[in-house]
């Protein structure tokens, strides 16, 4: 005669519904990670995208301020000493890092701008960087781009960054040289993280270099 055991199904049910649990669990982890790597691909594009844009209003403020050989400048009153280009300037209320090296327009406007896209916010430093050589760096400094360009050829020469530099250039005569000014235009995004509401910052720069339109 065969004994059948009372509850033995038991335990064999839990252990299925245990293991039914875990892969729920499992399932929604796995989901809950793909959900957050969804998110931030999204918000870095968004970032991208809010960034770029503020390098297109730094490039139409140089074309509207630039007239012929007239190109926005450095401030008459700008420090442009080694420690007066590593300085913040406060500029319009904003202290601005390596504010002295802030391009202006012929009527004084400084090339600080802000701008908002898609629930960002976006400010451009447009800095003139064809500053003399300096001794020291500090971090994020602006990358000096000095150069020339001999009319008649259309060759240009970036002159060294730093003093003792390889691949210095030799004293050159003012005719028919064209020194060009140059550009960054540093564009910085700031948006509000997806998860924990945490300010998150893009930064994206542009060299520019003029171009004369005389002959």
């Amino acid at each position: 005669m065969m004994r059948f055991r009372r509850g033995f199904a038991l335990p064999t049910v839990l252990v299925i519904m245990l293991v039914s649990l875990g892969l729920v669990a499992t399932t929604f982890f796995i989901s809950s990670n793909l959900f957050s790597t969804t998110q931030s691909v999204v918000q870095q594009k968004r970032h991208y995208i809010s960034a770029q844009y503020g390098v297109s209003l730094g490039e139409a403020w140089l074309v509207a301020n630039t007239s012929g050989d007239v190109f926005p400048g450095f401030d008459p009153g700008a420090d442009l000493s080694p420690s007066g280009i590593l300085a913040d300037r406060d500029i319009d209320g904003m202290s601005v890092p390596f504010g002295n090296l802030i391009a202006r327009s012929s009527s004084g406007s400084p090339g600080v701008l802000k701008a908002s896209l898609d629930g960002g916010e976006v400010t451009v430093f447009i800095y003139r960087v064809d500053y003399d050589q300096i001794p020291s760096y500090r971090k994020d400094l602006p990358p000096r781009l000095k150069s020339i360009v001999e009319v008649r050829t259309s060759d240009i020469t970036i002159e060294p960054s730093l003093p003792g530099s390889s691949g210095g250039v030799g004293v050159l005569g003012d005719a028919g040289i064209f020194r060009p000014p140059s550009y960054v235009i540093r564009s910085v995004s700031k948006r509000k993280g997806f998860a924990l509401g945490e300010d998150r910052y893009m930064v994206v720069e542009e060299g520019v270099l003029g171009r004369s339109d005389s002959p």
